[in-house]
């Protein structure tokens, strides 16, 4: 699986890149990140692209399912009911 072997060589995200995993969980894109944090929607690119690397994952859902089993960013009970609630299209 990804996490063991990224375990070894593991570079804690920032805290900024916390705040941007905690949006992609909630399925946030880079558009919606950007707004969401005041940052431009190419600088919410570059950290979900870091953050990929960082779990040596390809996708946002693995990056997601690892970051939670990691335990890497608190998700309080109202935000686990936003991420159930929301609508994919």
């Amino acid at each position: 699986m990804a996490y063991t072997t990224m375990q070894n060589n593991f570079i804690p995200p920032t805290q900024r890149e916390k705040e941007v995993l905690k949006l992609v969980i909630m399925g946030l894109n880079n558009k919606e990140i950007s707004k969401q944090l005041f940052i431009a929607s190419c600088t919410a690119k570059i950290h979900v692209q870091s953050l990929l690397k960082k779990f040596n994952v390809t996708n946002r859902l693995q990056l997601s399912i690892i970051a939670l089993k990691l335990n890497v960013v608190d998700i309080s009970e109202d935000e686990i009911l936003q991420i159930c609630s929301r609508e994919v299209y």
